[in-house]
């Protein structure tokens, strides 16, 4: 489950999700911004699922 949530947060390309399709072909938005802006969303939501996984796994475990 972590690994798919973590794969959903997979917006740093262009082609990852129709509305980055969108923003890029306008030409306002270039990959590299994309890439910057995405992999930092990346990272935070990464280690807010790791957060919530460690947080949530004494109650599966006990």
């Amino acid at each position: 489950m972590l690994a798919g949530l973590t794969v959903s947060f997979a917006v740093s390309m262009p082609i990852s999700t129709p509305p980055n399709a969108m923003a890029y072909a306008t030409g306002l938005v270039s990959s590299r911004d994309m890439i910057r802006v995405g992999l930092l969303v990346s990272l935070i939501a990464a280690g807010v699922l790791m957060a919530g996984y460690l947080w949530v796994l004494p109650w599966v475990i006990g």
